[in-house]
């Protein structure tokens, strides 16, 4: 009962220092409480999908049986984790933080 839980903190400790680094050098939303904590909802449920999708496509039975079938599932997680909370923070930011003075988020016109 330890494991699993230990898992997920060590999962919510990499995951909010994914959120803060992609916040703080992309420019998609402010570091604040909310949108980290988007992020990291966002980027569990993402990698949830991803394993249960990846593993019905590439696994046999219950199990990756083979080394490059592994390397893609560890190579595909911190990607999909970092755009599922990338979008979810950018939601987050339209949709609550539209009118906070201090929210400065680039909108680009269409020329």
């Amino acid at each position: 009962m330890a494991v699993p839980f230990f898992g997920f903190v060590l999962g919510l400790i990499l995951f909010s220092i994914l959120g803060i680094i992609v916040l703080r050098f992309s420019g998609v939303a402010p570091i604040r409480p909310l949108t980290v904590t988007a992020f990291v909802a966002a980027a569990f449920v993402g990698v949830l999908a991803y394993a249960v999708v990846y593993g019905e496509v590439f696994g046999q039975g219950d199990q990756l049986r083979f080394r490059a079938t592994v390397m893609g599932f560890l190579i595909g997680v911190p990607v999909v984790a970092t755009v599922a909370g990338a979008f979810a923070s950018r939601l987050v930011v339209r949709l609550f933080l539209r009118n906070d003075a201090s929210v400065r988020v680039s909108r680009r016109s269409a020329t």
